[in-house]
């Protein structure tokens, strides 16, 4: 299955950077490519925005079904007792031990 994935997703890549199968350096150069890109932009910084712009402004606009989840989850965890639960179980209701006498 992770083998179809990883086909599947690198085959847009393999056919756009190859010029439709007529030039097969074109992957390593794509690759190379995009590295170097990756890399210099790492010192741009884009923006330059303080902490207050994205946790308030950037993801409430355009995050907006991620925070919904994670704002759900955290509810239904807390609601739950979610991290109390056995591993594989994490609805169900952990049992009470009712053979422990008590010291009398």
């Amino acid at each position: 299955m992770a083998a179809a994935c990883r086909a599947f997703s690198l085959s847009p890549f393999v056919v756009l950077y190859k010029h439709v199968f007529s030039r097969p350096a074109g992957i390593v150069g794509g690759l190379v490519g995009l590295l170097g890109y990756w890399s210099s932009q790492q010192d741009v910084a884009r923006g330059g925005q303080p902490l207050y712009y994205y946790a308030f402004l950037l993801i409430p606009v355009y995050e907006f079904l991620p925070r919904l989840g994670t704002v759900a989850t955290a509810l239904i965890a807390s609601t739950r007792k979610l991290w109390r639960s056995q591993s594989g179980q994490p609805f169900a209701r952990p049992e009470i031990r009712r053979d422990i006498r008590r010291n009398v």
